[in-house]
C-alpha cells in the first residue's frame, strides 16, 4: 500500500514524531510511505525523517522559499500569490507521479484543492483531524469537504467540535469515524529519573511549539505567584521553538524571571529523554489541544503531569489518579497544585507517576496505534 501524508514541514512536531512512529512497522505491514511537505524547510537542522531511508520526501508548498531579491515586502507577496495560484497544478502533478494509494491530510492548509484533486484522480483522501477546524454547516467549501472526505480523528471531543452539527449519514459513508490518538517511539523509552542530590531543586518543564494555542505566556504568570508562596528553589524549562519565541523571551526579562524561566530551544529525541528524565513535574498549559504527544512521552516518563483541561486531554489523564487536570487559563489552580504535588509523600507521587506511565503503554502503544491505523486505512479502501 502506497501512502502519502501530508504534512506542514519535517521538523520536530507531535504530526511528524507520531508518523516517525508508525513508520516503524511500514515494512511489517508492507506500507510504502511518501510524505508531501506544504511549507518549505528553512532550517538546515536535520529533519526528523532523514533517518529512515524508506521514507521520501517531497515538497508542494503553498508558497515559495524566501528570495534574496529586494524590497523584501513586495517579493513576499509575489511568492505568496505565485505559490497559491499553481499549487493545485503541482499537487496535481506530484500526486499522479507517486501514484498513491490513499492520501492523508495531517495539516489542512488549502484542504478543499487537496480533497478535489485526489477526488478528480480517484484516490482517496483522509483527513486526520488534529485540532479544531473552522467548518460552518452552511458554508459551500465545508459541504464539499464533507462530501469528498473521509475522516479518522485523534480525539471524540474534536470530532464532535467539527463535525457535530453534520447528520451522520453524510460522513464517512455513514460509519463510524475511527479514533486513532497519536503515538511517538518515545513511548518505549526508558526512563531513568535523575535527581540532584546536592541542591534542591524543583524542575518543572513543558514542551511544545511556541504558539498561541499553547498558552506559555501563562507559565509567567505561575512562576511570579509560585515565586511569592514558596521557600524553594524552582526552574520552569520550555523546550520547542516558534512564532512567539521572541514574545515569551521579552516577557521573561521584563518580569525578571531569567533565573527561573529557561528558553530551551528545540530538541531531538534523545535530548527530550533526556530532559523529561530531570524533571519532578510536567506542566501543560494549552488552551486549545487534542492529544498532544508531549503529554503522552511525559507520563511515559512517570512523571506527574499537570494540564488545563481541554480537547481530548481528559482522554490521557484521569484526574488525581494518573495526572492532574485544570481549567484552561485558571493560574491559581495550577500554582495550587504544583504546590501540592511539592507536598506529596513520596509514595504518593511514585503512584502517580506508576499509574502515568501504565496508562499510556496500555493505551497509546506504536506497535498497536500502528495496527489500528493501518486496519482503518484499509477499510476505508475497500468501501472507497
Amino acid at each position: 500500500m502506497n501512502i502519502v501524508n501530508i504534512i506542514g514541514a519535517p521538523v520536530v512536531g507531535g504530526v511528524q514524531n507520531g508518523i516517525v512512529a508508525l513508520s516503524k512497522y511500514d515494512k511489517s505491514l508492507r506500507i510504502d510511505r511518501n510524505i508531501i511537505c506544504i511549507y518549505p524547510r528553512y532550517t538546515e537542522k536535520s529533519g526528523v525523517f532523514d533517518q529512515n531511508s524508506e521514507i521520501r520526501i517531497h515538497y508542494c508548498t503553498t508558497f515559495f522559499k524566501k528570495p534574496i531579491l529586494r524590497p523584501y515586502v513586495f517579493w513576499k507577496k509575489i511568492r505568496y500569490f505565485f505559490g497559491l495560484i499553481t499549487f493545485p497544478f503541482r499537487f496535481y502533478f506530484l500526486l499522479k507521479r507517486v501514484k498513491p494509494d490513499v492520501v492523508i491530510n495531517e495539516e489542512p492548509k488549502l484542504i478543499i484543492i487537496q480533497a478535489l484533486i485526489c477526488k478528480i484522480i480517484s484516490v482517496p483522501f483522509i483527513l486526520h483531524m488534529h485540532k479544531e477546524l473552522s467548518l460552518q454547516k452552511n458554508f459551500i467549501f465545508s459541504k464539499l469537504i464533507i462530501k469528498n472526505t473521509f475522516f479518522i480523528s485523534d480525539s471524540k471531543n474534536v470530532i464532535d467540535k467539527n463535525l457535530g452539527f453534520y447528520e451522520s449519514q453524510y460522513i464517512n459513508s455513514n460509519t463510524e469515524i475511527p479514533i486513532i490518538p497519536a503515538t511517538s517511539i518515545l513511548l518505549n523509552s526508558d526512563f531513568t529519573i535523575k535527581k540532584d542530590s546536592k541542591k534542591k531543586i524543583i524542575r518543572i518543564g513543558t514542551i511544545g511549539r511556541l504558539v498561541w494555542e499553547k498558552n506559555f505566556k501563562q507559565l509567567i504568570e505561575i512562576a511570579k505567584e509560585l515565586k511569592s508562596k514558596i521557600n524553594l528553589d524552582f526552574k520552569i524549562s520550555i523546550v520547542g521553538d516558534g512564532p512567539e519565541y521572541n514574545i515569551i523571551k521579552e516577557l521573561i526579562k521584563k518580569n525578571n524571571l531569567e533565573e527561573i524561566i529557561v528558553l530551551k530551544g528545540e530538541f531531538d529525541n534523545t535530548n527530550i529523554i533526556n530532559f523529561l528524565s530531570k524533571l519532578d513535574i510536567y506542566i501543560q498549559t494549552s488552551v486549545s489541544e487534542v492529544s498532544p504527544l508531549t503529554i503522552k512521552e511525559a507520563m511515559a516518563a512517570s512523571l506527574p503531569v499537570i494540564s488545563s483541561d481541554v480537547g481530548g486531554i481528559n482522554d490521557i489523564i484521569r484526574n488525581n489518579i494518573n495526572g492532574f487536570l485544570i481549567q484552561k487559563n485558571d493560574t491559581d489552580q495550577f500554582v495550587e497544585t504544583i504546590i501540592n504535588i511539592i507536598n506529596l509523600k513520596d509514595r504518593k507521587k511514585y503512584q502517580i507517576g506508576k499509574n502515568a506511565r501504565k496508562s499510556i503503554l496500555k493505551n497509546f502503544s506504536p506497535e498497536n496505534t500502528a495496527i489500528k491505523y493501518f486496519q482503518c486505512i484499509n477499510q476505508i479502501l475497500s468501501g472507497a
